[in-house]
């Protein structure tokens, strides 16, 4: 996947929204974290980024919207690229991988683990 432009990754995180919204700094963030998604791709090592506005339903007392974005890598080598708005009913903003970093991470290594050592061969 490519990143997206300045206009669509605004349009999409924003949503016509006020508050808890996305800036050029974020997406600069986000450029960042790609070009080093890029290069983790190419060796086929783990990547994971994520950012997002911040999650205060519970201050609120009622769910609330919040943009996120991050980037990630998988085993073929290829980049995930994900920036949308969310909807919050606590604190805690949900994570671009389901189960969150911990779990791409675990998700990585036994998908990596498969393509080293297919089924039936010894180690």
């Amino acid at each position: 996947m490519t990143l997206p432009s300045l206009g669509v990754f605004l349009a999409k995180c924003n949503d016509g929204k006020r508050v808890r919204t996305f800036d050029k700094g974020d997406y600069s963030l986000l450029r960042c974290a790609f070009e080093e998604a890029e290069r983790s791709a190419k060796k086929r090592e783990p990547y994971y980024r994520a950012f997002n506005a911040g999650g205060v339903a519970k201050n609120y007392g009622y769910p609330a919207t919040t943009a996120r974005c991050g980037v990630f890598t998988t085993t073929d080598g290829s980049i995930r690229v994900v920036f949308d708005r969310v909807r919050v009913s606590g604190r805690a903003v949900p994570c671009i991988f389901p189960g969150g970093e911990r779990s791409y991470l675990r998700d990585f290594k036994s998908r990596l683990h498969k393509y080293w050592f297919p089924k039936g061969a010894t180690a």
